[in-house]
């Protein structure tokens, strides 16, 4: 049975923790987790960079955060505090990371890591309820005692290794000031060799020698587990892989394509959206056109626009005849077809924003780009072994504005290129006609509401 001791104080999440938007959206969840009588703790504390929490927020929980949290999240959801961009789950029974985008605020998203583990079979192995016994409501937020936060984010620099010169201080200055409350927990964790590797990382000033110190901590700490912990360490394992599984099968990633006719800013576009929605996402990863599975074919230099010089004019007819092109066809269709499976979906199981431009469907529109001389039967053929994105963003505008951008290309065709796209979009599922008004960030901020809709729409069955 675990404990916390209450010390009443205004909830700050500290003293000297700046009020940003993304600090208030916390405040509020805590407070509503102790309304509901949610028992928790934060494991560690709070991050601040330019006045918003940076980093996740790593919180411990006694019950499943489905039923504690997200029930709480959709209530903050429904009043206009936030949206629910993503309910990650992890290697543990009831283990969920939330990627929170906080409302009216451009680019600001705010990750919890809630976990709620009674075996220890997470990542750091250790029970959450042993964890949270004896914390203490400071300032009006729930946290560790001083020493299971030490030994928390001692395991967790330990299992994650290298780390920064400021994190090596603040931890040897958590060893130094929990040495006799941790003299039992850390032998129990690391053994009397690993004590002493412990040691020499309290006296250590350099951080090569403190990550090496690290390294061989973690070796031991995994052994030493493994014989005393055997069965929940391959709990642990399997939990591991099946998460793999489950995610594989439904993937937790977004693969948007850009299109649009020459001279609507596709590329200005598309390398501007992942830095908007870097904090949306694990990860972001951009292509141009194809997965890149295979080697580009060499290529005459009539044929240039296919690899989106912005100066030059597509081509009217193709630069190859028909054996050629067929064969051309063929190689880049694999690329497509089987690239997707090996290089587009793997990442998308690892929550990864994956932005293309062109793609398929603008081999099925304009061939002539690419190079092929090829009946129409055979590209829509070739389309329907390519896997569709899981959104496609029309960029559109006038022609004559479109025109202006680029002059190669007169009004007339830059409007048959849009009637074209138009037809053809929709047979790839999901199509969102985004207006290119404004600057290139006005732009990206529309296509940005569109994606994180998108992801919120995903999760109204969490």
């Amino acid at each position: 049975m675990t404990t916390a001791v209450q010390v009443q104080a205004p909830m700050t999440l500290g003293s000297a923790a700046p009020a940003g938007e993304s600090g208030k959206a916390l405040c509020e969840i805590l407070a509503r987790f102790d309304r509901d009588g949610v028992e928790y703790a934060l494991l560690h504390p709070v991050r601040y960079g330019e006045g918003e929490i940076a980093g996740d927020v790593d919180i411990g929980f006694l019950a499943d955060p489905r039923t504690v949290v997200t029930p709480i999240l959709r209530a903050m959801e429904a009043e206009g505090w936030l949206q629910i961009v993503h309910c990650l789950h992890y290697d543990v029974l009831h283990g969920y990371y939330y990627i929170l985008k906080i409302t009216d605020r451009r680019g600001l998203y705010l990750h919890l890591d809630c976990l709620c583990d009674p075996f220890g079979v997470n990542r750091y192995h250790v029970p959450i309820p042993a964890l949270l016994d004896g914390r203490a409501r400071i300032s009006g937020v729930v946290r560790l005692s001083a020493d299971k936060e030490v030994l928390y984010t001692l395991i967790k620099r330990v299992m994650k290794g290298a780390f920064a010169q400021q994190k090596v201080m603040g931890l040897q200055q958590g060893l130094v000031n929990c040495a006799k409350q941790l003299e039992g927990p850390l032998t129990e964790w690391f053994g009397v060799e690993g004590r002493e590797k412990l040691d020499s990382l309290c006296r250590t000033e350099d951080v090569q020698s403190a990550t090496d110190l690290l390294n061989q901590l973690r070796t031991g700490l995994e052994s030493r587990f493994r014989r005393a912990h055997l069965l929940s360490y391959l709990g642990g394992k399997l939990l591991s892989w099946v998460r793999r599984f489950r995610r594989f099968l439904r993937p937790s990633g977004l693969f948007v394509v850009l299109i649009g006719p020459d001279g609507s800013g596709k590329s200005t576009v598309a390398g501007l959206l992942p830095i908007e929605l870097e904090r949306a996402f694990r990860a972001t990863w951009r292509f141009h056109w194809r997965p890149n599975l295979f080697p580009k074919l060499s290529r005459r230099d009539t044929d240039r626009s296919a690899g989106g010089s912005e100066g030059i004019a597509p081509p009217q007819d193709a630069a190859y005849g028909r054996v050629t092109s067929c064969v051309r066809f063929l190689y880049y269709l694999m690329d497509f077809a089987v690239g997707y499976w090996l290089v587009i979906y793997p990442r998308k199981a690892r929550t990864t924003l994956i932005v293309g431009e062109r793609y398929f469907a603008d081999v099925v529109v304009n061939p002539q780009r690419y190079g092929f001389a090829l009946p129409s039967w055979l590209l829509r053929l070739g389309a329907r072994l390519v896997p569709n994105p899981d959104v496609t963003i029309l960029l559109v505008n006038e022609p004559d504005v479109v025109h202006a951008r680029k002059p190669e290309l007169s009004s007339e065709s830059i409007s048959e290129q849009m009637r074209q796209y138009q037809e053809e979009l929709p047979r790839w599922g999901h199509m969102c006609a985004v207006r290119t008004d404004g600057t290139p960030e006005d732009v990206v901020l529309r296509i940005s509401h569109v994606l994180v809709q998108e992801c919120a729409t995903r999760l109204r069955n969490i």
